[in-house]
C-alpha cells in the first residue's frame, strides 16, 4: 500500500445506487522557493456500484486578494489525473471488523506547481470544489445534494509550508467501544500548531458538479442533521473530541452508520495565525460482533532487521473517558523478538517494548511504544477495526552511548524527598543526541555510566502524567556525580546536587564559598583552584533549570577566582551553584 501518497477509507454502502461519489480529501502545500509552491490535493470518492469515476482534471482556481479587501480571480490550474488510486475493499480485510461485500473506497491525489508572486494587498486563496456527497452521510442534511470545498491560503510573503498530516485516515469501529486517533501534523518551519474540530465545508452544487472554475471565499458550512453537531459529529454519550496541542481524537459512538468528519489545524508564527489546513472524511460505526476479542502481535527490531535478543513488552489500556491508563499485560519476548497478545478485549490499546538490562544492545536502544515513539503521548494507538497493519512491529529507538569515564546516580523520590519512585523509564540525553535510558528501581535508585564530559537532558515516561518532556531538567556532568530527582504530576525537578564538604572539595581540588549567604541584590563567589583548566560555573533553580552561567568553559589559572554576582534578576527562593571542570567538581545551596 503506498502509505506516503495513497489511502482508502470505508463505508456501509447500502444506498449505492442513490449514492454519489465524494467522501472527502484535503488541501496542503509546500514551498519550494523563486514563489513556487506545490499543491497537493487529496481525493476520496465511493467506487461501488458504478459510481463516477476521479476527474480526469482537477480544476484548482485561485484567487487573490485586492486593494478592497476581497478577491480577484488570478488563474485556474487543469491539474491533469496521474491514474494513481489506492483502493481497499472487504476482500483485504482480515481482521475481525467484517464489512458489508459492497465496501469500496477509493482514494487519489493530485499534485501542481503553482507560481504566486509578492500580492501587496495579502494572500491567495487556492480553491477546489466538487460535487455530490454520498448520501448515506448520516450525520449532515440532504448530503447527496451537496458538494465539497478543498481549500487553502497563502501568503507569499512568509514563504511558508502548510503542516503534512502525520497519520493515514482511519476507517472504523464498533458502536459503544472506545475510538483514538492521531490527527497530528508536522510543520517544516517549526510553527505553532492548534488543532480543532470544524464543520465540513460545501461547494459546487447538483446542477454544477465538477465546475471548472470554483467560486470565490468565503464558504458556506453545511448543515448537520438533528442531533448531531460539530460538537458532537458522531452521536453518543461521549462526543467526539480533538486535543488542541497533540491533535489525538478520542471518541465513543453509540450510532451505527456514516458519518462526515472534519478539522482543522490553525498555524501560529510568534502568536500570529498565519493559516489553516483542513481535513474531511467519512467514519464509519459498525455494529459489534458476538466476539469483539481480538490479538495484538508482532516483534521487535533493532538496526530494523535484526530482533532484540532479550526485552519485555507492555500493553497498555487507555481508558478515554478519564485519560487514564494501566498497564493491561507484560509478557517477556520469545524467540526473534516476538510477542503475542491474545483475547483482547474492545478499547484503546498501547505497546511498549523495554530493553533487558542483559541485553548486549542494553546501552545502545530506548524502550520504544508502537508507533516509534519514545514516551507514551506520541505513541500510535492500537484499535481492532485498524486495518493498516497486520502485526504491530516494533522498531526501537536507537542512540549513541555517550562513551565516557563519568558515571551519574540518583534517587527519585516523590516532592516530599521521602518516598521512592520504583519502574520509572528515564533517558539522559546530550545536545548531540547521545543517550542511555534506565529504569528506577524499587528504592528510586538510577545509575548511567560510561558518560563524556557534557551537557546533559533529563527525560522521562510516566504514563498518566502532564509531562511532555518540553523543558527537560538539564544537568552538567564532568565528573562522577549524584543527583537528587524529584517527581511531580507534570515535571520532573533537579533538586539538588550532592553538595560536598570542604574536605571533599581540598580533596577534589576546589574550595568553593559563598557570601553573604543568604544574599541579598549581590553575593560573592570565591573559588580556590588547585590545578588550572576549563571550568563552567553556573547557578541552577529548584526546578534544575540554569538561571545564571557565571563561567562556561573558561580557562581558569590555578589560583583564587572572585566573582561578584547580581541577583536582582532573580525571583527570592532556592538555588544552586555548581561548578564543573575536566576533573573536579563541586557545589552549594544559595538562598536569596
Amino acid at each position: 500500500m503506498k502509505k506516503t501518497l495513497l489511502l482508502a477509507l470505508f463505508i456501509i454502502n447500502s444506498y449505492a445506487l442513490f449514492a454519489t461519489h465524494i467522501l472527502g480529501g484535503s488541501m496542503t502545500y509546500e514551498s519550494i522557493g523563486n514563489d513556487e509552491y506545490i499543491i497537493q490535493l487529496e481525493v476520496l470518492r465511493d467506487c461501488y456500484g458504478g459510481q463516477a469515476p476521479f476527474d480526469p482534471v482537477a480544476y484548482v482556481t485561485v484567487f487573490n486578494e485586492n486593494i478592497l479587501d476581497s478577491v480577484d480571480l488570478y488563474l485556474v490550474a487543469q491539474t491533469p489525473f496521474t491514474g494513481i488510486v489506492d483502493t481497499i475493499s472487504n476482500n483485504t480485510i482480515s481482521n475481525i471488523c467484517e464489512f458489508p461485500p459492497n465496501v469500496c473506497i477509493e482514494k487519489t491525489v493530485y499534485q501542481d506547481t503553482l507560481t504566486l508572486a509578492y500580492n501587496p494587498y495579502g494572500g491567495y486563496y487556492v480553491t477546489y470544489q466538487r460535487c455530490c456527497r454520498s448520501a448515506i452521510v448520516g450525520n449532515l442534511m440532504d448530503p447527496g445534494n451537496i458538494g465539497m470545498t478543498f481549500y487553502t491560503y497563502i501568503d507569499p510573503i512568509l514563504s511558508n509550508s502548510s503542516p503534512q498530516f502525520n497519520a493515514d485516515i482511519p476507517f472504523s469501529v464498533f458502536a459503544g467501544t472506545p475510538f483514538s486517533y492521531d490527527a497530528s501534523a508536522t510543520d517544516a518551519d517549526g510553527d505553532s500548531l492548534v488543532y480543532l474540530l470544524s464543520t465540513p465545508v460545501t461547494g459546487a452544487s447538483i446542477t454544477m458538479p465538477a465546475p471548472s472554475q470554483a467560486s470565490p471565499p468565503p464558504y458556506a458550512s453545511a448543515t448537520f442533521a438533528t442531533g448531531f453537531s460539530e460538537a458532537n459529529m458522531l452521536g453518543g454519550a461521549y462526543p467526539l473530541t480533538i486535543d488542541a496541542v497533540t491533535g489525538e481524537v478520542n471518541a465513543i459512538s453509540g450510532t451505527v452508520g456514516v458519518f462526515q468528519i472534519a478539522y482543522q489545524i490553525n498555524e501560529l508564527r510568534n502568536g500570529v495565525l498565519i493559516g489553516s489546513t483542513f481535513r474531511e472524511f467519512t467514519f464509519t460505526v459498525l455494529s459489534p460482533p458476538t466476539n469483539q476479542n481480538y490479538d495484538i502481535s508482532g516483534q521487535v527490531f533493532v538496526d530494523s532487521l535484526l530482533p532484540l535478543d532479550l526485552g519485555t513488552v507492555q500493553i497498555l489500556e487507555r481508558d478515554i473517558t478519564t485519560d487514564s491508563f494501566f498497564v493491561y499485560d507484560e509478557q517477556v519476548m520469545g524467540a526473534n523478538g516476538t510477542y503475542d497478545f491474545e483475547d483482547i478485549p474492545p478499547g484503546v490499546f498501547y505497546v511498549k517494548a523495554i530493553v533487558d538490562s542483559m541485553s548486549v544492545y542494553y546501552d545502545d536502544y530506548l524502550p520504544t511504544y508502537y508507533g516509534s515513539s519514545a514516551f507514551w503521548y506520541n505513541a500510535t494507538a492500537i484499535n481492532q477495526c485498524d486495518t493498516s497493519q497486520l502485526y504491530r512491529d516494533i522498531y526501537l529507538s536507537s542512540s549513541t552511548n555517550p562513551g565516557g569515564i563519568f558515571e551519574l546516580d540518583g534517587t527519585v523520590t516523590l516532592p516530599d524527598g521521602i518516598t521512592p519512585v520504583g519502574n520509572l523509564n528515564l533517558v539522559l540525553m546530550n545536545d548531540a543526541g547521545a543517550a542511555q535510558a534506565r529504569t528506577t528501581a524499587s528504592n528510586g535508585y538510577f545509575r548511567f555510566s560510561q558518560l563524556a564530559s557534557d551537557n546533559y537532558r533529563i527525560f522521562v515516561d510516566l504514563i498518566n502524567s502532564d509531562i511532555d518532556n518540553s523543558s527537560p531538567v538539564a544537568i552538567d556532568v564532568y565528573n562522577n556525580q549524584t543527583a537528587e530527582l524529584h517527581l511531580y504530576p507534570n515535571y520532573l525537578t533537579l533538586n539538588a546536587i550532592t553538595e560536598l564538604t570542604e574536605t571533599e572539595q581540598q580533596k577534589d581540588g576546589y574550595v568553593l564559598n559563598i557570601y553573604p549567604n543568604p544574599a541579598n541584590e549581590t553575593t560573592q563567589l570565591v573559588l580556590d583552584i588547585a590545578q588550572a583548566e576549563y571550568l563552567s560555573l553556573k547557578i541552577y533553580d529548584v526546578n534544575g533549570l540554569c538561571v545564571k552561567t557565571v563561567l562556561d568553559r573558561q580557562w581558569i589559572d590555578e589560583g583564587q577566582f572572585n566573582a561578584n554576582i547580581s541577583l536582582s534578576d532573580l525571583a527570592a527562593g532556592v538555588y544552586f551553584v555548581h561548578v564543573n571542570g575536566r576533573v573536579y567538581t563541586a557545589g552549594k545551596m544559595l538562598k536569596f
